[in-house]
């Protein structure tokens, strides 16, 4: 006969693993250091991407103001001097605000982990009740 105990702890097992469980599996494949750095670098990629394309984008619309005026090597590479330090800025910025982000999804699937464990612990001892009887 089932247990409704039993029932209900495989209920909340299901429910996790359809939900977020998968993701968390798949965080903690990595060590936490590995998984922020993975991410960081996936972040600072797609922040260099965006930046080209802005930057690409301001240079397209102010060439033409820069090659009328005499001095448009000055001005290009004051421009570029702009581009670089505003990127640098900007890749820090994103860097740190990733890692923050990243290191607590990380802990957070770990806590929710060793609940899901702690679950399947409750699950085991309950059916080693039943066995034992």
């Amino acid at each position: 006969m089932l247990n409704e105990k039993k029932v209900k702890i495989m209920t909340r097992l299901a429910i996790y693993e359809k939900n977020i469980g998968e993701e968390d599996l798949r965080i903690n494949e990595y060590f936490k250091n590995d998984y922020v750095s993975m991410n960081n670098l996936m972040t600072r990629l797609g922040v260099t991407l965006v930046c080209l394309v802005i930057f690409g984008i301001h240079l397209g619309l102010k060439i033409f103001d820069i090659f009328i005026e005499p001095d448009f090597e000055q001005q290009l590479l004051s421009l570029g001097v702009n581009y670089l330090i505003i990127y640098i800025v900007v890749i820090v910025l994103f860097t740190v605000i990733s890692t923050i982000i990243y290191t607590k999804k990380y802990k957070a699937a770990q806590v929710r982990l060793k609940g899901y464990n702690k679950v399947l612990d409750i699950l085991d001892a309950s059916e080693k009740d039943e066995s034992g009887r």
